[in-house]
């Protein structure tokens, strides 16, 4: 199938046979012009699974049933992530990824899309979200996916006219947070199709409903903290469109999503992971995975994975503006180009967090004048009773409490003359007590510094080493405690650490070292590999076992790569492509010279690549070849193998005694 603009009728009906997402419209107009107005229509239906919709029954595979054309989804960066968005809609296509995902919003946002699709067509998408503080966050959105002009030849290449095709789809939303971590939504649907060929038409609508709910525990410890998990439910309510006497109704499909954030050293920088899991009625199970770095969160790059391909995508944000872009087919095939998707997306507007502190601000701002008044009155009768009390206190020298009380009382008035006198004649009092304690101290303090000053650099050392040892940094612990050591060579909390770091190093280095020959034994040598890794990561710094876990990984990168290239040669070799056997025989030869088996398939290789058509040489290697074959005949293979390879090395290329061989070895295999 070609991606052009003119279809031939014949194909597309031969097609729409074979696809099981579009059905024909049954019903006939009555009269001449009825039964063309419906022949035309069905053309249409059958064109757009042809064409426009190939991508929906190529990426369906075996399923059957119908699908509807949203099925691929809105959004660039949705797409980007391999339609991974359940669990973590981020802009205005929350509404159709996950409406229970509209109230995570904090501000206002419009989103535009765009996307090409083959033979011309087209799919559009705009929506608008408005979270509110208390009421929730409502949304609306239109979709639409069409394609025009596409002109319609019969099985002798006549033009018969041309069909357009236009599906929209209105969408309005409402989500709500709830006070238990959970966030729902819902998404009102209104759908029509409408189709055209020349000046015959017929259109369709149906109503749906989609629910959503999206999960965000609090309560998840350590690295599970920030995980987000969606669940949508679309078509809980299925649009049923029915167009002249043929109706659909799109089945439901399910989806669950989960997300979770990373962040990096800055807290501005961060990876997030999503993995979505859909199931549709009549559908097999479909994975969709998405993986995107945020740097300063002003680029983004994305990769996701889909219908058994690879995605990818881009963003940049620009202040309230963020453009996002992505790539990829629509469906596992190389006979439908790639497209491009790109998103803009515009936020504008207070937050919710701003709207809510400006509500509290005017809330504080209405108390601070009810209480106004009043606090001028308390704040006068606060002055008398601090100014009394602090007299009391002077008078029985408890200079420090009647400091407090005046100072109390100065800064209720600061310019209260009786207050800032109070204050100043206990400031002078305790001024007088402070340099006598002062003195004596000084005594204390001479004596007791350099213990304390010894105790300090003992226990700051204990704890930096703590927190090394806690984070897997081995060596900088030993290098703090040591050091702690030289200050209190006996210390038994220290020189207790030392001890348990020096084991603990021990048995790591043993346990990686184990689990990487294990896994090495089983073939499994790039997690062998890993684990060699982790053993230089934990941070021992010994020259000699890190030069030879550097050896150990050399090796078994080696022995991958042999096992590989002996591998693939073998398939090759089976699948009759000695040419290319022979290159992987000889990537395997170059890392293990000498191999005698592969060697041995290297000869066999080279022997069918250059096999040809030529006499034996003398009567006896034909008498030889004729008792082989008397003796395959008998079924007497290895005997016959015995005699061919013997033959065989006097004319290594002769066609007759190779076909032999290979007739033999495949008895032998199949008996």
């Amino acid at each position: 199938m070609k991606a052009s603009r003119t279809c031939d009728i014949g194909i597309i009906m031969q097609h729409k046979k074979k696809s099981r997402h579009f059905s024909a419209i049954t019903g006939r107009f009555s009269g001449g012009l009825r039964q063309f107005c419906s022949r035309m229509i069905r053309m249409v239906w059958s064109a757009l699974a042809l064409g426009v919709f190939a991508t929906t029954a190529l990426a369906q595979g075996g399923d059957g049933g119908y699908e509807s054309v949203f099925s691929y989804g809105v959004g660039a960066r949705a797409l980007g992530l391999g339609g991974a968005y359940v669990a973590a809609p981020g802009d205005a296509s929350a509404m159709y990824w996950n409406p229970g995902g509209l109230d995570l919003l904090k501000q206002k946002s419009l989103t535009l899309y765009h996307s090409s699709l083959p033979l011309d067509g087209q799919s559009d998408f705009m929506g608008y979200v408005h979270p509110t503080v208390n009421f929730g966050t409502i949304g609306v959105g239109l979709l639409r996916v069409g394609n025009e002009g596409i002109q319609v030849r019969d099985e002798r290449d006549i033009p018969g006219g041309e069909l357009a095709f236009s599906q929209m789809q209105i969408l309005v939303s409402y989500g709500k947070q709830l006070p238990i971590d959970v966030s729902v939504g819902v998404s009102l649907k209104v759908e029509q199709q409408d189709f055209r060929f020349s000046s015959a038409t017929a259109s369709g609508r149906g109503i749906g409903l989609d629910l959503g709910v999206i999960y965000q525990p609090q309560w998840l410890p350590g690295f599970l903290q920030n995980m987000s998990m969606g669940l949508i439910l679309q078509n809980a309510i299925p649009p049923i469109l029915k167009v002249e006497q043929t109706q659909q109704q799109i089945p439901r499909n399910y989806k669950v999503g989960l997300a979770k954030p990373i962040n990096l050293s800055s807290q501005r920088n961060a990876f997030i992971f999503l993995a979505d899991f859909e199931k549709g009625e009549g559908k097999s199970l479909k994975f969709h995975l998405g993986a995107e770095f945020s740097y300063l969160g002003s680029a983004m790059l994305r990769v996701g994975y889909t219908d058994k391909q690879m995605v990818f995508g881009a963003g940049a944000v620009l202040n309230q503006f963020r453009i996002d872009y992505s790539y990829g087919n629509y469906a596992p095939s190389p006979e439908l180009p790639a497209s491009h998707r790109i998103s803009i997306s515009i936020n504008f507007g207070k937050t919710k967090e701003e709207l809510i502190e400006l509500a509290k601000r005017r809330r504080e701002e209405q108390i601070a004048a009810e209480v106004a008044q009043r606090t001028k009155f308390l704040r006068e009768l606060e002055i008398k009773n601090n100014l009394d009390a602090g007299k009391t206190y002077f008078e029985k020298s408890d200079y420090f409490s009647a400091y407090i009380k005046f100072t109390t009382a100065r800064d209720l008035d600061p310019e209260n003359e009786e207050a800032n006198l109070w204050v100043n004649r206990a400031q002078a009092k305790i001024k007088q007590e402070e340099q006598k304690r002062e003195e004596e101290l000084k005594l204390k303090i001479a004596e007791n510094q350099k213990e304390q000053q010894r105790r300090a650099l003992i226990d700051r050392q204990l704890q930096k080493g703590i927190r090394f040892f806690d984070a897997g940094m081995y060596n900088r612990a030993l290098a703090e405690w040591e050091y702690g050591l030289q200050q209190e060579p006996e210390n038994p909390a220290l020189k207790m650490w030392v001890e348990k770091t020096h084991e603990q190093i021990q048995k790591r280095i043993e346990e990686l070292r184990r689990q990487a020959d294990a896994l090495a034994a089983n073939g499994k040598y790039l997690e062998a590999i890993d684990k060699l890794s982790d053993l230089k990561r934990i941070g021992v710094e010994d020259e000699a076992i890190q030069k030879k876990v550097e050896r150990d990984i050399a090796q078994l990168q080696r022995r991958m790569n042999y096992s590989e290239a002996y591998r693939r040669g073998i398939t090759e070799y089976f699948n009759k492509n000695y040419q290319g056997a022979m290159q992987y025989f000889e990537q395997a030869l170059r890392l293990d010279p000498q191999n005698e088996q592969v060697k041995e398939y290297y000869q066999k290789a080279d022997a069918r690549a250059n096999a040809r058509e030529e006499p034996f040489k003398n009567s006896k290697i034909q008498n030889r070849y004729k008792r082989a074959v008397f003796l395959y005949f008998q079924k007497k293979y290895q005997d016959a193998l015995r005699i061919l390879n013997e033959i065989q090395k006097e004319q290594p290329y002769n066609k007759q005694i190779l076909k032999l061989i290979d007739d033999v070895e495949d008895a032998v295999r199949n008996r």
